[in-house]
């Protein structure tokens, strides 16, 4: 049974309406596919008796009647032999085959598409190639041989489209090719297809035409696996009203779409909608008595659930279960299915016994149906853990844990829970890790209390597996559904891996668990970065021809669905050997075609396969030898109890946990609020000493454990979660005497140079000076007449309210760079996003003070706004993504813009910012701000600070005497962190020789020597005056 991606923390089957569609579909299917079969017979074919008979086996085939059919085909087939009658016994034996595959008797169909292949050679033609083309791909759909059922549809789309004829089967062939990329979750090939077969079918047969019902249903299920609800409840309406203005309000199959509306409401957690939509789908079922009212139950008992109408719930579930237990031969899966959501509710509800007892059940009814119903069986198991967790009976919730994993793995029978699967060629997604996770959790918390050394290694041997096992998924194929899963989890689980492997450290003091700590903490920080980079950068960076990216994404698909079939088909009771053969097959085919394709990516695209596939973290040596002398790096990872701290020097390497508590969050929160716009007003005597405390309270948290560790010491700051978006600068590192001002505040500042890594993986492999050339490039774009541009990207970013007024003291900054080192400045009309990305790559620095338009629930889409309306070529809007797919040779970009270090927080990876955009660009270091900065100040400090990197200095030495230069000279209301906090250095901070600016040593030789010109002539002139004077007197 193929189940819809889950529901919210439902491991299994929320989802399971699958089974109605795919008879949907299957009705759709043959009652308009062979209509055809006869009608596009020779011309001049006569009806006669033997015609009218085989006429009426195919309307017998048209309505399913599949063993009336057989028994029309066989007798006309015996006439059609004695007449020889070629085409006709052709036509006989391809509906035969049609017939068996109606009945799923794959043996039988294949027996008469071999009997017809050579007949259709013989014959050759289009007209019987298609008929044979129309039963190889069924076959091949029933084998879920997706490949052969895309390739002989696409091979029928191609004929019947060379006819230049309108018709259905044009719009069948569009639908297949949907339905199987469908099938294979490559959903944005089957979207293609259903969009195509939208087109076709509208112009073609009219919007309101009734097969747009099923095209809509299929692209609203689409979408509902991508996690896109918004979208698939559009969908789902234009289905809904498709079907009911072509068969009524009535009609048994809208049933369906209002269970699916509903389930996307419950999705989008709207459970009141859900209700409503859940309960039109009841009145429906229970009118027509449908086989899928239990499913629509167990659905309600779920929404009132969610809504604590316990009650209500129960009844459902019970009325689910009645149904299930009526059924013929008993309908055991989902029965137990519902005795475990109804032990979910009792437990729920506070009523443990009732939950245990309707677990047990569950178990019961499945014992010995491991084979049929592993999953299920491995969530009743799990389920029972669970329940003993919560009674602290960790040692038989283990045994319950190993026996979960027992039943979903293939070849792993061992029950000493101390033990693991090796790592699996395919063991059921969600439900492996769902019970890989538990278990890690139970050993945990049994080590606690039997402190046996033993249960920790073990819990940290299940979390590395578990971090294996999910570093092999992104890899793979997994639909958004899975990935969501995962995501949502890991955290979690790298959190409580990196406890485990701290605890064995502390326990042990084998500095061997230290440095797996580090490694699990990096691993961590990478986790959301990658899948981000997988799911959305790679997608677009890298350089790699789209072809060839379409094409190993195929592969990936085709590689995890094939091994899924061979695990499906290995658990049945009698595996078909045929099945098992076909998929190794095709799967040792794919295999190859992808490391041939990775082979090539490996050399002809190294870094989009770093971006893609790298999930490795350096040791700690590695991070050693890249740090500097006078260098400390320091890594934070925050979990709900504590902060692990990781310190990296040339010679040192330390950890420690540091305890936390709620008043660690409220401290951060108060110290973040004081860099909003809104609290510049905010500097009373009590504001002052709120923020001390804070600021404060969270240096002896964060850098007091390890001031004797970094002393004199350059900090390269790994932040993590809620750390990712604060400035450590404005820390204070003594509590605040009486009576100080802003200005002498104990600021971490006046300590230490600080810079910033969103990984320690990063710093590993960035620390490189990219460009000898040490240029500089200023772009300064005017955004005066930015509401009256004719522009669609400016246009809807006036619509959206968001405001692009002029920045006053951007000519001023540049200028003042300019006086300071060679400088090449672009401003307004040439300040352009074209003339950006040709230069670009020419220059060391470059200097951006301009707007930036961040869009948080879509980081890709943040940009950096140019002037408006100057580009002819461009819109004036660089997005993020397309920094992605550029290649820019700086040594150093300086994003002085608004909040260009703003963007959505990925918990474990920092912000989604243009600054990161800019890292895989190839910049190795971003001068950049954490939120909007005032115009004065921004312009002196940037001034301040290419005063000092002139000098030589590094560019965080830089960026901390700017702001020390800043504060000893600013007036007191400016000396507030707003005002110089802002500005943070990201990447590689090494020193640079800026290029000189010569103008004003141009200048002044050119008014010495204007000087030397002007003496010499009041030298000639007083000379030739005295010689007059002399004359006269003689």
């Amino acid at each position: 049974m193929r189940t819809l991606p889950a529901c919210e923390g439902r491991p299994n089957r929320f989802v399971t309406l699958f089974p109605a569609f795919r008879i949907l579909f299957f009705v759709f299917f043959f009652t308009f596919t062979f209509p055809a079969t006869y009608s596009q017979n020779r011309e001049g074919d006569s009806l006669s008796i033997t015609g009218l008979k085989f006429y009426k086996a195919l309307v017998h085939l048209n309505s399913c009647r599949y063993d009336s059919a057989l028994t029309g085909f066989d007798k006309v087939l015996s006439v059609y032999k004695t007449q020889k009658d070629t085409f006709h016994i052709f036509l006989c034996f391809t509906n035969l085959g049609l017939c068996y595959c109606g009945k799923s008797d794959i043996k039988q169909a294949e027996k008469y598409l071999q009997l017809a292949t050579p007949l259709q050679k013989k014959l050759s033609g289009e007209l019987t190639l298609m008929n044979l083309l129309k039963l190889k791909n069924q076959i091949a759909f029933q084998k879920k041989d997706y490949e052969e059922a895309i390739n002989s549809s696409a091979e029928i789309l191609k004929l019947l489209l060379k006819q230049k004829k309108d018709s259905l089967e044009i719009a069948r062939n569009y639908i297949m090719l949907g339905y199987c990329y469908y099938l294979t979750n490559d959903f944005e090939k089957a979207l293609t297809f259903y969009y195509d077969a939208e087109e076709y079918i509208s112009k073609t047969f009219g919007k309101n035409y009734y097969l747009l019902g099923s095209v809509y249903t299929t692209m609203a299920l689409i979408f509902y696996g991508k996690a896109e609800y918004e979208k698939a409840l559009l969908f789902y309406s234009k289905a809904l009203n498709i079907l009911s203005g072509n068969y009524g309000k009535e009609y048994p199959g809208l049933g369906i779409i209002y269970n699916y509306i509903g389930l996307s409401y419950y999705s989008l957690k709207n459970y009141q909608l859900a209700l409503s939509y859940m309960n039109k789908c009841r009145l429906i079922y229970e009118k027509n008595k449908s086989e899928q009212l239990g499913y629509n139950y167990d659905y309600l008992a779920r929404t009132y659930q969610k809504l604590h109408n316990y009650a209500e719930a129960e009844k459902y579930f019970f009325k689910g279960i009645e149904l299930f237990l009526k059924k013929q031969h008993k309908d055991i899966g989902n029965l137990s299915d519902l005795y475990l959501n109804l032990g979910d509710l009792y437990i729920e509800s506070g009523d443990t016994c009732k939950g245990y007892k309707y677990y047990k059940k569950a178990n019961f009814i499945l014992k010995d149906k491991k084979k049929q119903y592993p999953v299920i069986v491995s969530k009743s198991f799990t389920r029972l853990g669970d329940y003993c967790c919560k009674k602290k009976q960790y040692k038989k919730a283990l045994e319950f844990y190993q026996e979960a994993l027992i039943a979903i793995s293939e070849n792993f029978k061992n029950k000493d829970y101390y033990t693991n699967p090796n790592d699996p060629e395919y063991i059921s997604g969600k439900q492996f890790f769902s019970v890989l996770k538990n278990k890690a959790s139970a050993l945990l918390n049994y080590y606690f209390i039997s402190g046996n050394k033993k249960d920790l290694e073990a819990c940290l041997s299940t979390y590395e597996l578990l971090m294996r096992a999910l570093n092999q998924a992104r890899i793979g194929f997994l639909s958004s559904g899975d990935k969501l899963f995962f995501t949502e989890n890991y955290r979690e689980i790298f959190i409580n891996a990196l406890h485990s492997a701290y605890l064995l450290y502390k326990i042990t003091g084998n500095t061997g668990y230290k440095e797996k700590a580090f490694s699990i903490a990096g691993q961590g920080k990478a986790a959301v970065l990658l899948s981000y980079i997988h799911d959305a950068a790679a997608k677009i960076s890298g350089n790699v021809p789209l072809s060839e990216r379409e094409k190993e994404r195929f592969l990936n698909q085709k590689t995890s669905a094939y091994k899924k079939y061979i695990y499906e088909e290995k658990l049945k009771a009698s595996p078909d050997e045929n099945k098992l053969n076909t998929y190794t097959s095709r799967l040792f085919y794919l295999e190859k075609s992808y490391d041939s394709l990775i082979a090539v990516f490996e050399n002809k695209y190294p870094k989009y396969y770093k971006l893609k596939y790298d999930f490795t973290v350096p040791e700690i040596s590695s991070v050693q030898k890249q740090l500097a002398a006078d260098q400390a790096l320091v890594e934070y990872t925050v979990a709900d109890t504590a902060v692990y701290i990781f310190v990296c020097t040339q010679n040192r390497f330390e950890a420690m946990a540091i305890c936390i508590d709620s008043s660690f969050k409220k401290k951060l929160a108060v110290y973040q609020s004081r860099f909003s716009t809104s609290q510049l007003q905010c500097q009373s005597a009590e504001d002052l000493k709120q923020f001390a405390e804070a600021a404060y309270s969270l240096y002896a948290c964060l850098i007091g454990p390890i001031e004797t560790v970094v002393k004199n010491k350059r900090l390269i700051i790994v932040p993590d979660d809620c750390l990712g978006t604060m400035s450590f600068d404005a820390l204070l590192y003594r509590p605040a005497c009486k009576n100080e001002n802003y200005r002498d505040l104990s600021y971490l500042i006046k300590k230490y140079a600080l810079s910033y890594y969103y990984s320690s993986a990063l710093f590993s492999v960035s620390k490189r000076q990219n460009s000898m050339n040490h240029s500089l490039l200023a772009f300064a774009p005017d955004y005066s007449n930015y509401s009256s541009v004719d522009n669609t990207g400016f246009s809807d970013l006036h619509k959206r309210g968001v405001d692009l007024r002029p920045i006053r003291r951007t000519m001023d900054e540049i200028k003042n760079i300019s006086g300071i080192t060679d400088c090449d400045i672009l401003s307004g009309e040439a300040a352009t996003e074209e003339n950006f990305k040709k230069n670009a790559c020419s220059y060391g620095i470059l200097h951006l003070a301009m707007h930036t338009v961040i869009d948080n629930e879509n980081p890709l889409y943040s940009k950096l706004v140019f002037t408006p309306g100057a580009d002819k070529k461009e819109d004036g809007l660089l997005n993020a993504y397309e920094l992605y797919n550029m290649d820019i040779g700086s040594c150093l970009i300086v994003l002085s813009a608004c909040n260009t270090g703003c963007g959505k927080l990925y918990r474990g990876e920092g912000t989604m910012s243009l600054a990161r955009a800019f890292i895989y660009a190839g910049c190795p270091g971003i001068v950049m701000t954490l939120w909007t900065v005032d115009d004065n100040s921004g312009a002196a400090l940037m001034r301040n600070f290419y005063s000092k990197l002139a000098v030589g200095m590094t560019k965080d030495e830089a960026l901390r005497h700017a702001k020390l230069d800043f504060l000893a000279r600013c007036d007191d209301t400016k000396a507030f962190p707003y005002f110089w906090a802002a500005y943070v250095s990201i990447g590689d901070s090494s020193p640079f020789v800026l290029k000189e600016n010569r103008k004003w040593y141009y200048i002044a030789a050119s008014f010495t020597v204007l000087m030397l010109v002007i003496l010499f002539i009041l030298f000639v002139i007083s000379k030739r005056k005295k010689k007059v004077n002399v004359l006269n007197n003689e």
